[in-house]
């Protein structure tokens, strides 16, 4: 059974920042890249999940951790997504980012949240 089916967040496997895109069309199946399924709410809300995941903690988590290559491209492979802590989060804190359009106003929001709010984290995805 071909798992690469429903609504998923796509990656490249190399990329010089986070590049992740949302893919609403459940018949869609992708090649090349990584999908990102979201098992755990509120990040079955793939924008929500998607603002996480482009943000400046996760450039710095695959900087200290993924294999670099010339020119400043990373890997953003399976083997470092999935292990990316998200924080738990409160309705006030969903409602925010899901309200939030201005990329550097969600790069401070989360900073606060992973370095000083939160030290409790779950896996909110799994992998195909």
């Amino acid at each position: 059974m071909n798992t690469t089916f429903g609504k998923k967040i796509l990656t490249p496997p190399i990329t010089l920042k986070p590049t992740f895109v949302v893919c609403e069309k459940e018949d869609a199946t992708f090649y090349s890249g990584y999908g990102i399924f979201p098992k755990v709410r509120p990040f079955t809300d793939l924008y929500l999940l998607k603002k996480i995941l482009n943000s400046e903690i996760m450039e710095t988590y695959i900087s200290a951790t993924a294999k670099s290559y010339r020119g400043g491209w990373r890997a953003y492979s399976k083997t470092f997504i999935e292990n990316f802590g998200i924080p738990k989060l409160s309705s006030k804190d969903v409602e925010f980012l899901k309200r939030e359009k201005d990329q550097k106003a969600i790069n401070d929001f989360l900073r606060e949240i992973y370095y000083e709010r939160s030290k409790i984290f779950m896996t909110a995805f799994i992998m195909q």
